[in-house]
């Protein structure tokens, strides 16, 4: 038995330096100024909260040929005419649509994509904000012809203990993301930071044939363009760059959130993201197991506590790494509930993406087994 906790946490390790190694080997990307048209898509749905401080930071944007594109999907509160009166003293084009015999987040961006006026689609969500080269930054891998698509980095914040845990946790998601493309084998991307020329998409008659599922307008679309135009992909580490989102405040909403992200996650048995889970379920699984061993003899209670010591520094190595490029500050108790509360979290998640229903933006999901 020991000798397998061994293989499997020397294996977990190893993907923890393979994320560091990757992640170093992005360098700063140097500034490279272009000048294609872009189309910022925004689709919305009950944002009206939000609108107002994304409105901002895309009015404080330096890039000069851009437009912004709203999409309004249905919204039940007062955000269409909210925006109407934000966006008139406003210094950037823009257009205002509003979905009417389609619904959902893959249709909003596809009706903008058509309507888009841009060389380069650049999207994100209405609860986002950035500084203001961030147009400019997502926009320059596009200097290189072979480039068809960029994904950003994406950092969560809040002021909650529950919400400090997940900006941890994300870093490491889209730092794990960045190290797929790094490898050409990508897996993750955020739609809330991710730009692709228009005619790819076009190309690819965009989400046809993923338009079902109720997430997957970045990774889904990322792995269609992979398919097709292997090497095609980048990853920009640039900190202006980053785009910033609010954690989720609440259980009920993390919940729903991550059980939507699970349904793209496992939507066509993608090699790559099977492995991951695969990987991700045994090591956790593996993690609640230790105490159990404990007490029956079958480890050590020193090999216990090495094992659970070795998690414990690994893992703080590896966020306060990548604490400096999310301008993050590392606080000891969500971390240490982190090492606590993951393994359940990762296991429940595993099985509940497979079951039941989840709740998104007023509409209701059913989770759907591949």
């Amino acid at each position: 038995m020991s000798w397998f906790f061994l293989m499997v946490w020397l294996s977990y390790l190893l993907g923890l330096l393979l994320i560091v190694r990757a992640w170093a080997s992005l360098n700063h990307q140097q500034v490279v100024e272009v000048t294609l048209p872009v189309s910022v898509l925004v689709p919305f749905r009950n944002e009206e909260q939000h609108l107002e401080r994304l409105v901002e930071a895309l009015n404080r944007q330096l890039y000069q040929d851009f437009e912004v594109v709203f999409i309004n999907d249905h919204s039940t509160d007062p955000s269409e005419q909210l925006l109407n009166n934000l966006l008139s003293s406003v210094g950037f084009n823009y257009q205002l649509l509003s979905l009417t015999d389609t619904s959902g987040k893959k249709a909003a961006l596809s009706r903008g994509v058509s309507m888009a006026k841009g060389e380069v689609i650049l999207t994100t969500d209405a609860d986002c904000v950035f500084e203001k080269n961030w147009i400019s930054r997502m926009t320059s891998p596009f200097i290189d012809e072979s480039i068809l698509m960029a994904s950003g980095p994406v950092k969560l914040t809040g002021k909650s203990l529950f919400q400090k845990w997940q900006q941890m946790e994300f870093s490491v998601l889209i730092a794990t993301g960045a190290t797929g493309i790094a490898w050409e084998k990508p897996s993750m991307a955020n739609g809330a930071n991710l730009a692709y020329r228009k005619s790819v998409f076009e190309s690819l008659y965009g989400f046809r044939g993923v338009d079902a599922i109720a997430s997957g307008d970045d990774e889904l679309l990322m792995m269609k363009v992979h398919e097709k135009y292997p090497g095609s992909i980048k990853f920009v580490k640039h900190t202006d760059a980053l785009v910033t989102t609010e954690a989720m405040a609440s259980w009920k909403d993390f919940r729903n959130q991550r059980l939507r992200w699970a349904g793209k996650w496992r939507y066509g048995n993608r090699k790559s993201s099977v492995v991951g889970a695969l990987a991700v379920f045994i090591f956790n699984l593996s993690v609640l197991l230790l105490p159990v061993l404990g007490f029956t003899g079958s480890l050590a209670w020193r090999q216990v506590l090495t094992f659970v010591l070795v998690r414990l520094l690994a893992e703080l190595g590896l966020v306060l790494f990548l604490s400096r490029f999310f301008r993050s500050k590392i606080l000891m108790i969500p971390f240490l509930l982190h090492q606590i509360l993951y393994p359940f979290y990762a296991i429940y998640f595993g099985v509940a993406a497979n079951f039941g229903s989840f709740r998104w933006k007023g509409r209701t999901y059913k989770a759907q087994v591949q």
